[in-house]
């Protein structure tokens, strides 16, 4: 693993072309959880060559961020149903992040291979 393993920008400038090209458009929004820290260095020399519009459907996702807002949240909902405000308020967030809020409690939940098995069952696979 790590950045030794990472593809040369060519292949990278290359793949954004592909996409671009043939793809264009069909992006609604991306969200990147968790990402490796040295995929910032890969998004900071990618940038300047993204579409505008392409940049702007990106979203960076902190699941650890998310988790201590969303409890924030909850609790705040919370203490607003009983009465007592004594914390300030929690904020969801704004831009394309904001779009991550209903996809959140499926991303948090455990794994559960039997109820994965169940659904793909369901829709035909077997």
């Amino acid at each position: 693993g790590g950045i030794g393993n990472s593809p040369p920008i060519n292949v990278s400038m290359a793949t954004l072309n592909i996409l671009a090209d043939h793809f264009p458009e069909r992006l609604h929004r991306c969200f990147m959880v968790d990402a490796p820290a040295y995929f910032s260095v890969l998004w900071t020399a990618l940038y300047p060559f993204i579409d505008p519009v392409t940049k702007k459907k990106v979203a960076f996702i902190s699941s650890a961020e998310w988790r201590k807002r969303m409890e924030a949240l909850k609790q705040q909902k919370q203490q607003g149903e009983g009465g007592a405000q004594d914390t300030p308020a929690v904020a969801l967030p704004s831009g394309p992040a904001a779009d991550f809020v209903p996809y959140w409690q499926v991303y948090d939940t455990a794994y559960d291979e039997s109820a994965y098995r169940k659904l793909l069952h369901t829709v035909g696979w077997k």
